[in-house]
């Protein structure tokens, strides 16, 4: 996902909502920045969602419950997540706050709503911090020597258009992908968790030999 509209309840019981830029912290919380209410404010963000191959869900949509929070002076990994995602334009000029999850409705396109936990939405934070130690190592490496294998991984096993894809973030349950343009973006779903480098650095080897040997479009496997 990469924006939402936040919603305040204000008096009388109506709604006002604005367009925010948001991104992920290692454990899926949303961060969101942009012109909203200050930090401690019940808000309630409508987010694009995704499929388990990271395209859209067809109009589905998830309105998330919770209390906005200000980040901590020394997470500078929530805010690297962030610019990642967005860069540094003025979309991202605004103080980036956390989303802290409650809840959460997932609505299907006939507007049928179905109820979520915070555990439904939010990971292990034992799994989250092993693969967070190992991330800004592994986007130098992806985003280097290995940036034609991240547009495999968005092409073939993301289903998205042909271009330059950078990884924008790296958490035990996935990688987020970008293309340099801006126009797309994609989450690539892990199988499985993972829960530090060794088993990072087998999943990235299990994907990899899973998009060489998918078809392209025009042409055989990759070799």
């Amino acid at each position: 996902m990469t924006e939402g509209a936040l919603a305040v309840r204000g008096t009388g019981g109506t709604f006002a909502a604005t367009t925010v830029a948001v991104a992920t912290d290692p454990v899926g919380a949303p961060l969101v920045a942009g012109a909203g209410p200050p930090s401690g404010t019940a808000v309630s963000p409508t987010l694009a969602g995704s499929r388990r191959d990271g395209a859209a869900l067809d109009g589905r949509h998830l309105v998330v419950s919770g209390w906005l929070a200000a980040i901590a002076d020394d997470d500078d990994g929530a805010r690297r997540r962030f610019h990642a995602r967005h860069g540094d334009g003025p979309v991202a000029a605004g103080e980036i706050r956390r989303l802290s999850v409650e809840g959460a409705r997932l609505i299907e396109v006939d507007g049928r709503g179905t109820p979520l936990a915070s555990a439904d939405l939010l990971g292990d934070p034992v799994a989250a911090a092993g693969a967070a130690a190992v991330e800004p190592h592994t986007l130098g490496r992806l985003n280097g020597a290995f940036a034609d294998l991240v547009a495999l991984f968005a092409m073939r096993l993301c289903g998205a258009g042909a271009g330059a894809w950078a990884v924008t973030g790296v958490d035990a349950w996935g990688l987020d992908l970008v293309r340099d343009d801006g126009a797309q973006a994609r989450r690539l779903v892990f199988p499985e968790a993972v829960r530090d480098g060794p088993t990072l650095r087998a999943m990235l080897v299990r994907l990899a030999g899973e998009a060489r040997a998918v078809s392209a479009p025009d042409g055989p496997p990759v070799p």
